[in-house]
């Protein structure tokens, strides 16, 4: 983008962690650090932040948000203000962000889960644009602000935002479908629905342009909400990621499916399946398939199923390498009705990365999402859309004993990322989405 032009950043970091802060750096790869500033939450800014793609942050803490009593005295304080980091030091820490784990696995475990069955989570806590934060603003001078927002309190700020600086064009970016999942399990869901259905609508209508994370929230946005959002998925750098990928399909007495990223309560339950599947698979088929988690902690249940085998997280540029040398991915979903609403119109991030490896992909997931549309539409992976162990079974028995399918999936992956996802032609047309909107 043309040097001159600043772009303010709402309510996500650079880091290599979240989808959110992923996407955010590979949209804008390449840009000049000192045209760009972030504006986010304090676990945003940790030590996964990302200073290199610009050390120009603002922590919004105790100045912004504010807990309505008596939560106030059981929340975590954090001080607002600019993040100072130097190339020399270690990204900064707060005194809460070093406070005692046992606190905070209380606050996370039990005090969000109270607050969000009783309703009253949306009202617990507002952010506010506080003077401190206007005067930062105002001092950085942006051409364009480019915001994200996965709560009612995100959602607001941006409103107050576009309020007090209505000459600045606002870019809103839809990473979940969050807002369908306000009215599930909560006394008073279908109320906050309603509210934050209003205030929704209202920073989008107030919005410059409407992005949204895959083709099908696209058209799900505008027949919801009337407006045209342009769909900007994860762009990856495809020569990071084919540095490992496969060449040979072939497979001996044993194969390896990896399945790497994050935990979850839902997506737990899935990956069990998938164990279950394995060792069924290993009752019929002369090849003995392991099962590789790599995720930050081995689940409890890992240890009924001969075939599992947890491996500790890898190094960011390792990644490659490792996704290219199993024999097949997997990239299961969360079948929970809540779960399934949030991620209905979204794509994983991983998904671009997992494809450019050219292994074989095995998608399990329900088939009314953006995720199955995709593959469905381009033929570059296997699907198992139902809850099914025994599909499940099916599906890596079929990927075993043919190669020619493997490597159709593998070379079918590879192709459409090039053309699809390929950060040099995305990035390119995303600075050139934001010019036309300066231009105007």
């Amino acid at each position: 983008m043309d040097g001159k032009k600043k772009v303010l950043i709402l309510g996500q970091s650079f880091n290599k962690v979240t989808g959110g802060g992923i996407t955010l750096s590979n949209l804008f790869a390449g840009w000049d650090p000192n045209q760009l500033a972030v504006v986010c939450s304090p676990p945003l800014t940790d030590e996964n932040t990302d200073f290199k793609a610009t050390s120009n942050y603002y922590q919004l803490g105790d100045s912004e948000h504010k807990w309505r009593f008596p939560l106030n005295l059981l929340k975590r304080k954090y001080v607002s203000g600019p993040v100072l980091f130097s190339k020399n030091s270690s990204p900064p820490k707060t005194k809460a962000q070093n406070s005692i784990k046992l606190r905070n696995k209380i606050i996370d475990n039990y005090f969000y889960p109270t607050l969000d069955y009783l309703g009253i989570k949306p009202a617990a806590s507002v952010l506010k644009l506080s003077p401190n934060l206007e005067r930062w603003i105002d001092t950085f001078s942006p051409d364009v602000i480019y915001a994200q927002a996965t709560s009612r309190n995100g959602v607001n700020l941006i409103r107050a935002l576009q309020s007090r600086f209505p000459h600045i064009p606002f870019i809103f970016h839809m990473m979940d479908d969050w807002p369908s999942t306000v009215r599930f399990g909560n006394i008073l869901g279908m109320y906050w629905d309603k509210v934050i259905d209003s205030e929704f609508r209202d920073l989008i209508r107030k919005s410059s342009l409407c992005l949204s994370i895959s083709d099908y929230m696209a058209e799900e946005y505008e027949k919801r909400y009337g407006v045209a959002f342009i769909p900007f998925h994860n762009p990856i750098n495809v020569e990071f990621w084919q540095k490992g990928a496969k060449s040979d399909y072939a497979i001996g007495t044993t194969c390896e499916i990896l399945y790497a990223g994050r935990l979850g309560l839902g997506l737990e339950d899935s990956l069990e399946r998938v164990a279950a599947a394995v060792e069924l698979v290993n009752k019929q088929s002369i090849v003995t398939v392991k099962f590789h988690l790599q995720t930050p902690n081995k689940p409890k249940w890992a240890d009924k199923y001969n075939c599992v085998v947890h491996r500790p997280l890898v190094d960011y540029q390792e990644l490659p390498i490792v996704f290219g040398q199993a024999d097949f991915l997997i990239l299961p979903y969360d079948f929970e009705s809540k779960s399934l609403a949030f991620i209905k119109y979204s794509m994983p991030t991983k998904a671009p990365e997992y494809f450019a490896s050219g292994t074989p992909t095995i998608v399990f997931a329900p088939k009314d999402t953006a995720l199955v549309r995709y593959v469905e539409l381009h033929d570059c992976a296997a699907l198992v859309c139902q809850k099914s162990t025994i599909l499940l079974r099916d599906v890596i028995l079929k990927m075993i004993d043919d190669q020619d399918y493997r490597c159709q999936l593998g070379s079918r992956a590879r192709n459409v990322v090039t053309d699809l996802h390929n950060s040099k032609l995305v990035t390119k047309r995303f600075t050139a989405t934001l010019m036309s909107l300066l231009n105007k």
